[in-house]
């Protein structure tokens, strides 16, 4: 009976810390950080696009205004660009930090450049730079996006699956609680039979 008990306290030990660990998955951020990556990278990209735009209006737009709102984009742009690169080479992922440290010499490229045209607007050898380096540097972003999405689709399929296995385990073992919590059947009594009357000792 002792052995009994014992078993039913680990059992539901047991299947109250599985439920613990199932709840905390549930309160798991979307694969640590990374979708902040996903979010930077896009944004990265875009904003390299937009440096190309820009340097291309100053480079063969003429209209004054253009050519004033072209600089203001850039200089709100810059910092912007400056700051996120800075961000996403903290990544501490191999293989997210290969295709980053790939895109460096790039984002240097035109981040020097688009700052020297910014000082001399019509310096058309700043302009080549940027054209040169900028598709480069946005095809290694959507890399490192669809790098990123993959790793988060895999943590995902794979906390899934676990997820799944647990709640099997718990099911199986409040069945077994169960099947402990029943009381055993009691042996019946045997009744001693009553020695026939007239029957010689």
């Amino acid at each position: 009976m002792r052995k009994r008990f014992a078993y039913r306290r680990i059992v539901f030990a047991t299947a109250v810390l599985l439920l613990v660990i199932l709840v905390g998955f549930q309160l798991l951020p979307l694969s640590y950080n990374e979708s902040d990556i996903i979010n930077q990278t896009d944004l990265q990209a875009m904003r390299a696009q937009r440096i190309a735009k820009d340097t291309l209006i100053l480079e063969f737009i003429s209209d004054v205004p253009t050519r004033a709102q072209a600089v203001s984009e850039l200089q709100n742009s810059l910092p912007a660009w400056e700051h996120e690169q800075a961000y996403l080479q903290s990544a501490r992922n191999p293989d997210i930090q290969t295709l980053l440290d790939q895109a460096q010499p790039d984002f240097i490229a035109t981040d020097t450049a688009a700052r020297q045209l910014l000082a001399h607007p019509n310096d058309q050898t700043e302009t080549v730079i940027i054209l040169q380096h900028e598709r480069n540097y946005s095809l290694l972003m959507n890399q490192v996006s669809s790098l990123v999405q993959e790793r988060i689709q895999a943590f995902n399929s794979g906390l899934v699956v676990l997820q799944v296995a647990i709640t099997v385990v718990i099911i199986v073992l409040v069945i077994l609680l169960m099947v402990l919590s029943r009381q055993p059947k009691s042996a019946p009594i045997q009744k001693e039979e009553e020695p026939v009357r007239g029957q010689t000792q």
